[in-house]
């Protein structure tokens, strides 16, 4: 008998599991997207929670290339809303098109926010570790006794084909 009910490796029970029954606070964490390579040099990270007011960039789908700010997040249904992107419904209503966000790229950032400028710096930390720590890691290995150099190698190779050449 199974102790905990959740545990399985069907491929459907997992993605119910992580994706369609997942509690608000895993969902939130799920929308993210990276940066555009400009984006990326600038603020020194490769990826970001979307949030209301970030400007991004449609990479997939029908409103591709199309770049707008997100004026919504739907973390229930995992969907973003950008205010370019809408359509005509067929009573005259224009309304906004939900889009997944793994299909943009952020272009720019809003930090209006105080936490999320924590977020950032944070986070550019991680991605880049500081000069000391760069040296120490970079570090060359020193030989040991018995270890063979490449010079060595070099002259034991040419003493074999000499000696080759000479049983010729």
């Amino acid at each position: 008998m199974k102790i905990y009910s959740k545990l399985s490796k069907q491929p459907r029970k997992q993605r119910k599991y992580w994706i369609y029954d997942a509690p608000l606070h895993r969902l939130r964490k799920q929308i993210v997207a990276m940066l555009t390579k400009e984006a990326q040099t600038k603020y020194g990270v490769k990826r970001m929670p979307i949030r209301q007011g970030d400007t991004v960039v449609i990479i997939k789908g029908s409103f591709k290339g199309i770049v707008g700010k997100v004026i919504e997040v739907d973390v229930k249904r995992l969907r973003i809303y950008i205010d370019k992107v809408t359509r005509k419904r067929s009573d005259g209503r224009v309304v906004h098109v939900p889009i997944r966000p793994w299909n943009v790229r952020i272009v720019d950032l809003d930090l209006k926010d105080p936490k999320r400028k924590e977020i950032l710096e944070r986070k550019r930390k991680v991605a880049a570790p500081s000069e000391v720590e760069l040296e120490e890691k970079i570090e060359t290995p020193e030989k040991f006794e018995g270890e063979v150099g490449e010079e060595e190698i070099k002259e034991e190779t040419k003493e074999e084909s000499s000696e080759a050449s000479e049983e010729k």
